[in-house]
């Protein structure tokens, strides 16, 4: 096989193989990627077969945003924008490392079951 063929694999395959990459994410190295390497994220969510780790750090940003937003009623509307965006994109790894963890964990179920 040279260089230009591509190995085709079936849907099964392909779910498996993603699975069994998830199981090698236990760092937190990835987790700092998606949140901060421009499409990183989105080349993880194709390669492993998850949007968990993408939809966990929506939540944490959003979370951190709001907690910003009462914790700092008093300051004025841009620098609460300012400073829940900041939040936000600190605290994305954390989301982004809780899905990896939620993904692997379930890739590790379904590849026990089969």
């Amino acid at each position: 096989m040279n260089a230009q063929e591509t190995i085709k694999l079936s849907p099964e395959e392909s779910k498996r193989h993603a699975w069994q990459l998830r199981q090698k994410d236990t760092g937190w190295g990835r987790a700092f990627a998606q949140a901060w390497i421009p499409f990183y994220g989105l080349y993880y969510a194709i390669t492993r077969r998850t949007i968990t780790p993408f939809l966990y750090a929506l939540a944490f940003g959003l979370m951190a945003s709001v907690v910003v937003g009462v914790a700092k009623n008093g300051e004025s509307e841009e620098n609460l924008e300012t400073m829940g965006q900041l939040v936000a994109v600190a605290i994305s790894p954390i989301g982004f490392k809780f899905g990896d963890n939620q993904a692997r964990d379930y890739a590790k179920k379904r590849l026990e079951e089969g």
